[in-house]
């Protein structure tokens, strides 16, 4: 069975071709996702992408799964997972109706940085990162469970991972990772060459694919798939599918078997 792990990131695992703009480690192939995908038609029977589809626009998301597509066999599974903004706007509702509750303000300040700030951000981790280093070294316990709650991941391990001051940082360079520092850095000169004016204007210093330039609920992804031509759309959780012993991969689960973000939105549909 050949299974695809799309925009894996550092979520991949064996048995499955992991493809990602990017490739830092040998189980990882280097790919522009935005172009057709190296597979034959209908020569594929499964695949999967995760907190993925949300950093394309509409119209790019839809010529992705188009190409997903083409490259499926037929009773081929798709499995897309990514952030539920119909969970989202109700816990923000639900908090926004109960504002006068200290812990509803706490959460308040989450919920909206979950919302927006991956879509506005203009500089690496935006608020998200500088929300998380406060409560951290806050010790806020109460909401470092809330946020694990939202986003099924320690945060106080992802963020010394990721983000702090004094971190040091992998020295494990390869020709790829050489060429993404290289256009990081002509990106920065070509913006610096502008006249201020434009530059603050234009001004946006985060990692490619970062942003989120889309969200999706059930029924604007039951409808993109419906226009990728895909059918038998379900919703299901992050512990059923249709694909086989797809669990025993811990692509949406922890070690665990806790839900590894379990405020997404879990879908699968046939070709």
């Amino acid at each position: 069975m050949k299974k695809i792990n799309l925009g894996c990131g550092e979520r991949y695992t064996k048995g499955w071709i992991n493809l990602d703009f990017n490739s830092h480690h040998p189980d990882v192939v280097c790919h522009n996702l935005l172009s057709p995908f190296p597979f034959h038609d209908e020569e594929v029977d499964v695949i999967y992408n995760s907190h993925f589809l949300e950093h394309f626009s509409r119209e790019e998301a839809k010529k992705i799964l188009t190409e997903c597509h083409r490259v499926l066999k037929k009773k081929g599974i798709i499995r897309i997972v990514v952030p539920d903004l119909e969970n989202i706007c109700r816990e923000y509702l639900k908090l926004i109706d109960n504002i006068e509750d200290i812990e509803s303000q706490e959460k308040y300040q989450w919920v909206i940085i979950e919302l927006l700030d991956q879509m506005v951000r203009t500089e690496k981790w935006g608020l998200m990162n500088i929300y998380w280093q406060q409560i951290v070294e806050k010790d806020n316990q109460f909401m470092i469970d809330y946020i694990n709650s939202r986003m099924g991941y320690d945060i106080r391990q992802y963020y010394t991972k990721a983000e702090l001051p004094n971190a040091s940082k992998s020295q494990n360079f390869n020709l790829t990772k050489i060429k993404t520092e290289f256009l990081n850095w002509y990106i920065k000169l070509i913006k610096n060459l502008l006249p201020p004016a434009y530059r603050q204007s234009i001004n946006d210093n985060t990692m490619l694919g970062e942003k989120h330039k889309w969200m999706y609920d059930k029924y604007s992804l039951r409808c993109l798939l419906q226009e990728a031509q895909f059918s038998h759309i379900r919703f299901l959780d992050a512990t059923t599918s249709n694909i086989p012993n797809f669990c025993n991969d811990h692509l949406d689960i922890n070690l665990d078997g806790t839900p590894y973000r379990e405020s997404s939105l879990y879908c699968e549909a046939y070709k």
